[in-house]
């Protein structure tokens, strides 16, 4: 049971919710030194935090990240099990020792619970079964409260207070045998005095430090599940010293696998799908899976800014972006650019999209934001690396060099950093490089510059007009007028696309440009633009059904609803009815 629990616990994580991997790894830098040792060892809680951040960094290959995490759950399980064992459990309780294990998994469906938690209840465990090794010598016990107790709260947090219920318990159920019940209350002095000074020697407040400081990203917020499932590591095991033996097999069997299923019922509800689609896209641009990107948005609704963004990098990154760019949900002009926001993940999509237009500085102004933006403050491997790119085209070699160098001393990060600093001690090269020189070619002017949110088009201009090799610029600026149905701009710039070498326009504007036309003459056969006779019907019969109102419900179906004109009408951002003449005004 526990080898099968093991390869559930490894499926899940690396199959199922293999981008979670990535994101956790995304929010942190191990670097194998023994400042970065030192410097979590020297706060409550920081031996969990550096345990916890060594597995993660493991995440980089999920195949071992996943094994990480599997090795975790079970030696969990498998102690809570030897620990019930200790109290006198009953093999046919055995399934009752995955409860605390299924609610750690369940807990951690919240992405933010950092893998320390894990690491100090695992390490609690292991205390509590040191504990068993006192019992006859009462100076064990005391060496064991007096030394113990603060040395675990250093190195692995608040759980230390699972060590003293455990105490008392251990204590109560063996006062017939010469137990000492009293003990817990030196161990629980012991306990909060430690908490109490520590907040002499590294200046936290005080609620922060009975909450743990490495146990949520977020400083200011402890989630009450956490004290749930350290209850249940605990209390588990000691439910065991007055479980019956049952005569009947089936009743412990059942009664175990009915808080199984509730557990697993508990891991479901705990994975909120909105949160972890947003996820998954950020792993698949991370990863540069294209296809994945476009797969993902046909199989669920696409809806956040976030998400729609992707979709529309995927659709440049693939060349398909003026085609296809109405065949997904559009939410307006943020479904390309979203709106800035000061947070460790939104402004990561964003990033994405100026790096590989050639908006360099802007790429790295939002990278530094998000990772200034983490909440416990760590530092990001992902990120970084993105800054030194950035850097480097730039043509600060020094700056960047000198993150090279912290990557050295990282797993995973360590031979792209070898070969980039070897690469830019010759600067000439760079040029040829077909990163760093496409990105020199296309940036504005080789200069940074201000702009406003709210005249992106003009950027994505100065970018296209800077270098009419950059295909991506223009067809940002013609989709961001489009999308804030701006047909005067769109026939302003769509002249341009005869530098980016069509070999023929792109299907959605020629159903802008087609409807355009249809608005001044009646007959579209005489139509001055290439454009394919399927998408000129296709269009034509759109416009005829719209402004005969009758039979509008067929524009909802495939293939109108695919057409820009679509979105132009009927997107739910404006009213569902127009009438004709407000179909006149929009052209």
């Amino acid at each position: 049971m526990s080898v099968l629990f093991g390869i559930l616990v490894f499926g899940f994580w690396r199959y199922l919710y293999v981008s979670v991997l990535s994101f956790q790894e995304e929010y942190q830098l191990f670097l194998w030194t023994s400042d970065y040792a030192m410097e979590r060892i020297a706060v409550p809680g920081g031996l969990a935090s550096y345990v916890g951040e060594f597995i993660t960094q493991f995440n980089h290959a999920p195949l071992f990240g996943a094994i990480g995490l599997s090795m975790v759950f079970v030696l969990f399980q498998g102690l809570t099990w030897l620990l019930g064992k200790k109290n006198g459990a009953d093999g046919s309780w055995y399934l009752l020792s995955f409860l605390p294990a299924l609610a750690l998994w369940a807990v951690m469906g919240d992405e933010n619970v950092m893998l320390a938690f894990a690491v100090s209840l695992v390490a609690a465990l292991g205390m509590m079964l040191l504990y068993h090794l006192t019992d006859g010598r009462v100076w064990t016990k005391w060496i064991y409260i007096i030394v113990g107790g603060p040395v675990f709260y250093w190195l692995f947090g608040p759980i230390a207070f699972l060590l003293v219920i455990y105490v008392c318990f251990h204590e109560w159920m063996n006062r017939r045998k010469g137990g000492q019940w009293y003990l817990f209350m030196p161990l629980l002095l012991v306990v909060l005095l430690s908490v109490i000074g520590s907040a002499y020697v590294v200046q936290y407040p005080l609620e922060r430090l009975f909450a743990g400081l490495e146990y949520y990203r977020y400083p200011v917020y402890s989630s009450q599940k956490l004290v749930i499932v350290s209850l249940l590591t605990v209390v588990i095991p000691c439910i065991y010293a007055v479980l019956p033996s049952s005569s009947k097999k089936w009743v412990p069997g059942l009664v175990s696998m009915g808080m199984v299923l509730l557990g697993a019922g508990l891991i479901r509800m705990s994975f909120n799908q909105v949160k972890y689609d947003l996820i998954e896209y950020d792993f698949l641009v991370r990863t540069e899976r294209w296809s994945d990107v476009l797969a993902k948005a046909k199989e669920c609704d696409t809806k956040t800014p976030m998400t729609v963004a992707a979709v529309n990098l995927a659709l440049s990154q693939k060349g398909l972006l003026a085609d296809r760019i109405f065949e997904y949900y559009q939410n307006g002009s943020e479904g390309l650019i979203p709106t800035f926001n000061r947070d460790m993940s939104s402004p990561v999509m964003t990033a994405e999209i100026f790096f590989k237009m050639g908006m360099v500085n802007d790429a790295h102004r939002y990278m530094y934001e998000a990772q200034e933006a983490i909440p416990n403050y760590r530092k990001s491997g992902r990120f970084s690396k993105r800054i030194v790119q950035c850097e480097i085209v730039n043509g600060q070699y020094e700056v960047a060099a000198k993150y090279l160098r912290m990557f050295q001393h990282t797993l995973f990060y360590k031979k792209w950093a070898d070969e980039t600093l070897e690469l830019i001690q010759n600067p000439q090269s760079l040029d040829k490089h077909p990163l760093y020189g496409w990105l020199r070619q296309i940036r504005f002017g080789g200069e940074d510059f201000l702009f406003s949110d709210m005249e992106m088009d003009q950027m994505f201009g100065l970018l296209f007009v800077g270098n009419k090799k950059n295909r991506m610029a223009y067809e940002y600026l013609i989709c961001y007028v489009l999308l804030q149905r701006d047909l005067d701009k769109f026939m302003k710039y769509y002249s341009l696309g005869q530098y980016v070498g069509y070999k023929s326009i792109p299907r959605a504007f020629q159903e802008v440009l087609i409807g355009e036309w249809m608005q001044r003459n009646t007959d579209v056969r005489k139509i001055p633009y290439s454009v394919d006779s399927h998408v000129l019907n296709t269009t034509a019969d759109f416009v005829r059904i719209y402004a005969s109102g009758r039979d509008r419900q067929l524009l909802n179906q495939p293939p109108y609803c695919y057409n820009a004109l679509h979105y132009l009408l009927l997107n739910d951002l404006g009213k569902e009815n127009r009438t004709q003449n407000e179909l006149k005004e929009i052209y």
